[in-house]
Order: C-alpha cells, then sequence, then structure tokens
C-alpha cells in the first residue's frame, strides 16, 4: 500500500457512513447509539441515492469513513437495479448537490460489491439485463475516480474497490480479490493508483 501522507489512516473513533440499497436488502440494518454506524437506507434506484445523499448535505452531516454497499458488477454499482458508473454517477450526483460537504477531511469511501474493481470481462458477472444492453462503463478507474471528484474535491482521501465476488448475506465479505485504490490530495488533486 502506498505510504502517501494523504491517505486517511482507519480512525475506529470516527463514525462510519454506511449506505445501501434497500430494495435488494429489504431487512436493512438498525442504527445503534452504542455503535458510530449511520445506516442510510436508498430506496427508489439512482433518484433515490441522490435523495439520500442531499439530506445528508442539508443536515450538514459529515464524515470521513464510507461504505457503499449494493450490488455491483465491474464499474459499476447498482440501486434498485439502476447501474451507476463514470459516465451517469456525474448526472445524478452533480456538483450543485455539495456533496463534498458530507466529507471535508480526508476521507476513505469504500464501494462494496461483486466485481466492481474487476476489467470488464463480461461473462465474470450477472448483469441484471442481456449481456449486449451493458453500457459503457469504461474502467475501475474511470469509476473511483469520478466518485473522488464528486466526493473528495475538498479533503482528499481515497476510493477505493475489490475486484472478486462477495458471500454473506446483509454484510458482504470479498474472497480473493484484489482492491483497487485511487488516492486523491486536498482539493481535489489526483495523486495516484494502485492495486493491493
Amino acid at each position: 500500500m502506498s505510504q502517501n501522507p494523504f491517505i486517511p489512516p482507519p480512525n475506529p473513533s470516527a463514525p462510519l457512513l454506511f449506505i445501501y440499497d434497500a430494495d435488494a436488502e429489504p431487512g436493512g440494518y438498525v442504527n445503534s447509539p452504542d455503535l458510530k454506524v449511520h445506516y442510510v437506507p436508498v430506496r427508489g434506484g439512482l433518484s433515490g441515492l441522490q435523495t439520500a445523499l442531499a439530506e445528508l448535505v442539508q443536515k450538514g452531516e459529515t464524515y470521513q469513513h464510507c461504505v457503499v454497499e449494493a450490488d455491483g458488477a465491474p464499474g459499476n454499482v447498482f440501486f434498485g437495479g439502476e447501474a451507476m458508473n463514470f459516465s451517469n454517477m456525474p448526472i445524478y450526483l452533480n456538483p450543485g448537490l455539495g456533496l463534498e460537504r458530507i466529507f471535508p477531511l480526508p476521507s476513505r469511501i469504500y464501494f462494496n460489491g461483486d466485481h466492481i474493481a474487476d476489467p470488464l470481462i463480461r461473462s465474470r458477472y450477472k448483469w441484471p439485463g442481456k449481456v449486449e444492453d451493458l453500457p459503457d462503463t469504461g474502467t475501475v478507474w474511470d469509476f473511483l475516480d469520478a466518485a473522488a471528484k464528486i466526493f473528495l474535491k475538498r479533503g482528499g482521501g481515497v476510493t477505493f474497490a475489490s475486484s472478486g465476488m462477495t458471500i454473506g448475506h446483509g454484510h458482504r465479505y470479498h474472497i480473493l480479490s484484489d482492491t483497487c485504490w485511487s488516492l486523491w490530495g486536498p482539493g481535489g488533486k489526483f495523486l495516484e493508483h494502485y492495486t493491493t
């Protein structure tokens, strides 16, 4: 892993923002006052994601650690069966929403879903539609960079995702996978890509 000083170290005392696709996980999670985790269920696809994030901005909530847990595919996460990737992320999570205010300090944002960081190999994952309907998703770097440009413009930090399948219902655990990291400095300055 990079020894770059802009990578925020894990901070166990900082609250965790846990955003998840509630359409795919209808049982959901329960916020607990003794655990420093704020669960944000997203219903209604990408419009629901936009609404949930805008509410965090309106409330003035800030975080340094975030997990986005949803079904995945190379360079994509799905909310309500709708794919979000580098090409439509700036549309749904547009600069006018001020989403960078959620992460004003160096932050870590993990996209947890199947194959998000895999190279685009269509046969290695399930796509909700036909394989030929797959949009141009670019590379994992395009996806992670698009997210960093939106969320890490102020304090910088890292966006990351894993390549393999996940196991588990509810929280997902990666097995036999690599992790791709996109590192950004304060002010939205790109620093480096690396894989572990």
